[in-house]
């Protein structure tokens, strides 16, 4: 086919096929097609037609269809009886009734921007079959934005869910994978991928939603990181018995940062430099020590050996406490965390070695 057709054509073509062969095809694409179909079959009758009706050859019968269909008013290939006649008239109503309702559904999908969307859909629908080690993020609203930016700003995979129409739009316009749904539902999330991703964090506006959607998730993947946000102080009980790993509530976290900022304003701003200026060693990680992990019985030296562009900060062992000037020498048991430095370039790698570690 190569040979015959250029490159963008074939795969244009391909592009199509695949779109096809996709389960369900997307709505605006199915219609379209269907359109396209029918006039296909039409022309293929009128030519069928033709030749056996009229006795026109192939070609002068395909010709005679096109004449029919496009009512360009070119006269008749071959002089036609009244049973030609009757069927051209069939064929013209037909056909051009047919040829109108495929342009107005290809204009109202350019115009609307229907088709668009669902090639867009789509295609995020392909990218969630394979996708994994992401971050789901369940409430696309004013916090969950500020989740999904930050994410996006560290290049990390992620996926938004949200029952709002417009915020799942506006998430697709800023091209992060985003699904319109129930995130307590079962199939909303298996439908993110919940059982492949690193993480879940929980941001609606409704502390009874963020307990459900926690318990639907741990109900599917038991070792699911959920990460939840809390309204009211008082539900962060509920939300950690219900099995949330961490517990927010953001006006508690912004009555610290403005004290903090208040009475310690150098530390706080050299602080927020460190984690937040580009190029710096601005990733904080928590590298934890789990049962079955190589780091066990190591001195964090020796668990990081051959990880460069890291700075310990410390080890919080078990028991709480916290390991600064010593830290390298620190010999690591089930249950320590190790707080490092590092570059955005090197996150993946640091973590990567340490899972492996494990």
């Amino acid at each position: 086919m190569g040979r015959f057709l250029p490159r963008r054509v074939v795969g244009l073509l391909r592009f199509v096929a695949a779109i096809v062969a996709s389960t369900p095809p997307p709505a605006g694409f199915r219609r379209l097609a269907w359109s396209i179909g029918l006039l296909m079959l039409i022309t293929a009758t009128g030519v069928i037609g033709y030749h056996y009706i009229s006795g026109f050859g192939w070609f002068d019968a395909l010709y005679q269809v096109v004449l029919t269909l496009t009512t360009v008013g070119f006269q008749e290939v071959h002089p036609l009886d009244r049973a030609g006649r009757v069927f051209t008239i069939a064929l013209g109503v037909v056909g051009v009734t047919t040829g109108l309702y495929l342009m107005a559904a290809v204009a109202a999908s350019i115009l609307e921007g229907q088709l668009y969307r669902d090639l867009r859909g789509w295609r995020m629908a392909r990218e969630l079959e394979t996708l994994e080690g992401h971050v789901i993020v369940a409430g696309a609203g004013r916090v969950g934005r500020g989740v999904i930016n930050e994410l996006a700003r560290r290049n990390r995979s992620l996926v938004a869910i949200d029952s709002d129409a417009a915020e799942v739009e506006f998430q697709r316009q800023a091209e992060h994978l985003a699904i319109q749904g129930d995130a307590s539902q079962r199939e909303t999330l298996l439908g993110a991928r919940l059982a492949q991703a690193r993480a879940l964090v929980v941001a609606t506006g409704s502390d009874a939603q963020n307990t459900f959607i926690t318990l639907s998730a741990l109900g599917i993947d038991p070792g699911c990181y959920v990460v939840a946000r809390c309204n009211d102080p008082e539900s962060a009980g509920p939300l950690r018995q219900a099995g949330a790993t961490r517990v927010f509530t953001p006006t508690e976290i912004v009555g610290r940062r403005l004290a903090a900022a208040s009475l310690y304003p150098g530390v706080l701003e050299a602080a927020e430099n460190v984690l937040e200026l580009p190029g710096a060693p601005d990733v904080l990680l928590r590298l934890e020590v789990e049962e079955s992990s190589a780091a066990r019985g190591q001195r964090v030296a020796e668990a990081l050996q051959g990880l460069e562009g890291l700075q310990v900060l410390g080890v919080r062992d078990t028991d709480g406490g916290f390991t600064v000037g010593g830290a390298p020498n620190h010999r690591l048991s089930r249950g320590d965390a190790v707080l490092v430095l590092s570059t955005l370039e090197a996150v993946e790698t640091v973590e990567q070695r340490w899972s492996q570690s494990g």
